[in-house]
């Protein structure tokens, strides 16, 4: 028996065929098994070896296989981030999460950004960008985090128009280190707002960021201001859309209303 990292690899020969036995292998399984119980109607997920690394395994939807010869092509940054912004994705709120095959050396851990009630926010260097990384254990998480996060991704997509202008960019998503956690990629866009003061133009852009979202009929739900951040030239984005809804901009308009008017005061307090 050889103990590698975290996985336990038990090698028996048999003529010339070995078995190999994954410890972490069966932990994703058992999850997999638990969430097919919970959500019977989710699409059904696979483990699939990281191609040039077998001791890594992700999860991704059970679709047509890739072909060899696409898993050698290492996406890039540039080209991740286009997909997801060039992308037809608002069509259904019902649409699955496309999962990316990533493992643990896609990603180099520099700091931790933040923490919240559904896990860390982490600075990691990605395709040689620099790159905000939410990040949940699911081991550990109540199930509905993750339901939460695959939420978030959708509302990232129906957003897919103004990431990168007044929301930061979705860069990757999708299970990781053999199904254990779950990702969220997006952009670095600045330091919060508290650390600054605005101007009118910087207002009047920021306000209507928040329309575009309406418009969209998203509610982001979490309005405060470490979820607002200026980058360095001045630039306002809101993030985290980990408790937005979608909601009916008719029948919902006082919410729509109260939503705007808390951004406003909010940003009111922070003027040059």
């Amino acid at each position: 028996m050889t103990i590698t990292g975290f996985y336990v690899e038990n090698t028996r020969s048999f003529g010339s065929q070995k078995l190999f036995h994954c410890s972490r292998n069966l932990q994703a399984y058992a999850y997999l098994n638990r969430q097919a119980k919970e959500n019977p109607k989710s699409p059904p997920q696979v483990l699939v070896p990281v191609h040039g690394d077998n001791n890594s395994r992700v999860l991704r939807s059970h679709t047509k296989s890739p072909s060899i010869s696409s898993l050698n092509q290492q996406p890039t940054f540039d080209t991740l981030v286009n997909q997801q912004s060039s992308s037809a994705f608002g069509a259904s709120s019902n649409t699955p999460v496309d999962q990316q095959n990533f493992s643990f050396a896609d990603f180099k851990f520099k700091g931790i950004l933040g923490e919240g009630r559904s896990g860390k926010t982490l600075l990691c260097e990605f395709c040689g960008n620099m790159i905000a990384l939410k990040s949940v254990d699911l081991s550990k998480a109540s199930s509905y985090v993750l339901e939460e996060m695959q939420k978030e991704v959708e509302i990232y997509k129906d957003l897919a128009n103004i990431q990168g202008k007044y929301i930061p960019k979705l860069v990757c998503y999708g299970y990781y280190g053999g199904g254990m956690s779950f990702i969220i990629g997006m952009t670095v866009v600045g330091t919060t707002l508290s650390d600054h003061k605005i101007t009118k133009r910087q207002r009047s852009r920021t306000i209507k960021g928040l329309e575009a979202i309406h418009k969209h009929g998203i509610l982001h739900n979490d309005i405060r201001e470490e979820n607002i951040l200026i980058n360095d030239n001045g630039d306002i984005h809101l993030i985290d859309f980990g408790m937005a809804s979608r909601e009916d901009t008719k029948k919902k308009r006082k919410l729509f209303e109260e939503e705007h008017l808390k951004y406003t005061n909010l940003l009111d307090r922070y003027n040059a």
